[in-house]
């Protein structure tokens, strides 16, 4: 991850979701004794990569080298919830809030990207 792309801080992600409802929500998905839908699963991995990627930014060594092995992990998770969400969706908060997250990981990777002139030179 480049030092000089801005980073998308995971208190900028608890605007969509309170921090209390996604604690809640990360113990429905991985503990889960119900049901979950796509969305809540998406909306949690969003969380989870913006929360990892802030987390690798403060530490370095062994310990970095793993929070962006769960970040990927996480990028990957949210990728295909993402790729898998129906063309109709449910309206509902959680649709949207992982719209919205798939959106802000979509423009924080591009920002890493040089401008479209440098690459058509």
């Amino acid at each position: 991850m480049p030092l000089d792309v801005p980073l998308v801080s995971f208190a900028t992600i608890c605007a969509f979701i309170a921090a209390e409802n996604f604690a809640e929500r990360c113990s429905k998905v991985y503990f889960a004794t119900d049901d979950y839908s796509l969305m809540t699963w998406g909306s949690v991995n969003a969380g989870l990569y913006f929360l990892f990627q802030e987390k690798a930014s403060l530490v370095t060594g062994a310990q970095r080298d793993q929070l962006l092995e769960y970040q990927n992990l996480c990028r990957d998770n949210l990728e295909t919830a993402l790729a898998n969400l129906p063309l109709l969706m449910p309206a509902r908060k959680e649709s949207i809030e992982v719209l919205l997250q798939g959106v802000r990981r979509s423009s924080s990777s591009f920002s890493s990207l040089p401008p479209p002139t440098a690459i058509l030179t």
